[in-house]
């Protein structure tokens, strides 16, 4: 089995804080099948190769194929040429995350800053600036007015932006939040609702590479 990384992260809603996520990326070129199945569960398995065969198939043209587990839901990621897309199994719900130019990034920047109070605002600026974002995705959901997933070019490690990633987590749920220190945030995500309620997302993993 080619495992490529970890991932836990934190979710903040106006509803509460989560951090049951746990996602496993593989390599394409060396899938472990039975270790898939293990983690997902045979009936969940057979819904995503309904969706996904190639990719799990047939997977060399694919750059990583992730799966992840969010309490009792289940999730399949497939990252194909800089895109991706991802099928939730619990909110029987396609989406495709696009990858957006570099040209662009500052005008997401400045989009988001009409959309989110200041505090979540100063805080992205700070955490990862447009200037340290590799990837810049944008997910088309439902629920959502924008949804945006920021990519550092290299993973910063958690205390060194902690203070000002909980300031704006508690910014829209004002609770305890910790994180490790001895992790690397690999991605922020960043969402508005339809109904103008801000969402933010941190994502972790155990080395500064993948």
């Amino acid at each position: 089995m080619a495992l490529l990384f970890e991932e836990t992260s934190v979710k903040v809603k106006e509803s509460g804080v989560f951090t049951d996520r746990l996602c496993y990326g593989f390599s394409p070129n060396n899938l472990d099948h039975s270790v898939i199945q293990a983690f997902v569960g045979e009936e969940n398995y057979q819904r995503f190769a309904e969706l996904f065969p190639k990719a799990l198939y047939d997977p060399e043209s694919y750059s990583s194929i992730m799966f992840g587990k969010d309490g009792s839901d289940f999730e399949m990621y497939v990252e194909y040429g800089g895109d991706i897309m991802s099928y939730d199994i619990g909110k029987d719900e396609e989406c495709v995350y696009h990858s957006l130019d570099s040209a662009h990034y500052r005008f997401v920047y400045e989009y988001i800053q009409t959309k989110v109070n200041p505090i979540i605002y100063s805080s992205l600026m700070y955490s990862i600036h447009p200037d340290k974002c590799d990837i810049i995705y944008c997910k088309k959901t439902r629920r959502h007015l924008f949804s945006y997933l920021l990519k550092y070019k290299t993973f910063v490690r958690v205390p060194s932006i902690k203070k000002q990633l909980i300031e704006a987590l508690r910014s829209i749920h004002d609770t305890e939040i910790d994180m490790d220190d001895g992790l690397y945030v690999s991605y922020i995500g960043i969402a508005v609702t339809w109904d103008g309620k801000p969402e933010m997302s941190v994502y972790f993993r155990k080395t500064d590479t993948t």
